[in-house]
């Protein structure tokens, strides 16, 4: 039987898949896990921030302001409970809405994406580069966020203000801390935090992957 030989395509393809399932992962992470009220209270607490203390509110009210600030950033609305946010702080939450809007998208069109070009592989019958083309690019992607989480513990403070003038058009995320309370809410160790929980919880997901590409690689064979 001849062999198949695989060709620059197949390989093209096979990296697009793999770069685009893991930043597919990166995104849920980040919006299903991070970026909801038990995530914040829980590193609230271990922080011992005290908040709501600092702020003078009550938990309960503290609780309903965290709710309106990720609804901001989820749905661009509020539930109105509390009338805690200026219009500045609301205007960059809903900025962070419509960049989150912006990468769901992204997230479906990578999706069909990578259904259509295992189509083509399955076609040229290339499959089997798939878990050999991932292990390659998750050493590249590992090596970024471990690059990045370095420059995070070297100058934290440098590394948030650069990442938000790549992130945003605009300066409405330079916060006044006397007329911006939501400064407040992001100490510069809850960020931290959010990049510690975000390096472990990808390393942890990517490891089973890897364990996972290792054996069907092998069992390919």
């Amino acid at each position: 039987m001849k062999i198949k030989r695989e060709t620059v395509l197949d390989h093209l393809c096979g990296y697009i898949i793999s770069f685009a399932v893991q930043y597919m992962m990166l995104f849920e992470i980040i919006y299903s896990e991070i970026l909801t009220e038990k995530f914040f209270m829980k590193k609230y607490k271990e922080g011992g921030y005290q908040i709501a203390k600092k702020l003078k509110v009550s938990e309960k009210t503290f609780s309903v302001i965290i709710k309106d600030m990720i609804s901001y950033c989820k749905k661009e609305s509020a539930s109105g409970k509390v009338d805690f946010f200026n219009p500045k702080e609301i205007s960059h939450l809903q900025d962070i809405y419509r960049m989150l809007q912006w990468n769901k998208w992204l997230v479906i069109v990578l999706a069909i994406s990578v259904m259509g070009l295992l189509i083509i592989l399955k076609h040229n019958r290339s499959l089997k580069i798939i878990p050999r083309i991932f292990l390659k690019s998750e050493i590249v992607v590992l090596g970024i966020i471990l690059l990045l989480g370095l420059i995070a513990f070297v100058d934290m403070k440098t590394f948030i203000n650069k990442t938000h003038l790549i992130i945003f058009t605009n300066n409405l995320w330079i916060m006044n801390p006397v007329t911006d309370k939501i400064v407040f809410f992001f100490p510069m160790k809850f960020f931290g935090q959010i990049l510690k929980y975000l390096l472990l919880r990808v390393l942890f997901q990517w490891g089973i992957l890897t364990a996972i590409a290792i054996l069907v690689e092998k069992w390919s064979r």
